[in-house]
């Protein structure tokens, strides 16, 4: 049975690009990353989840956004994701990754 409305946004509009997203994380292909998270990553937590396995998905676009050089675009989004609040040591080392361009 098709999705329909907004469960077809979600499920098959936004999550499988992250199942795609993700697969692609893992064989470290930032470029095919960012094909499937660039158009979804301000919906990431419209597919549920922890507050955690969100942050996973958004570290994936991060670290993507950095593997491609679009380092840049990666302190935006890094500091986007920290604001309000002190980066986090690890998140220190990610600003630093994006600026080594």
């Amino acid at each position: 049975m098709l999705q329909k409305g907004e469960n077809q946004r979600v499920w098959t509009e936004t999550g499988n690009s992250l199942i795609q997203g993700s697969l692609a994380f893992v064989d470290q292909d930032y470029k095919a990353v960012l094909h499937y998270f660039d158009p979804i990553v301000s919906q990431i937590g419209c597919c549920g989840g922890s507050d955690a396995q969100v942050d996973l998905f958004r570290q994936a676009y991060l670290k993507s956004l950095t593997g491609v050089g679009r380092g840049s675009e990666a302190q935006a989004f890094l500091r986007q994701m920290t604001k309000g609040r002190s980066m986090t040591p690890l998140e220190s080392k990610w600003l630093k990754e994006s600026q080594v361009q």
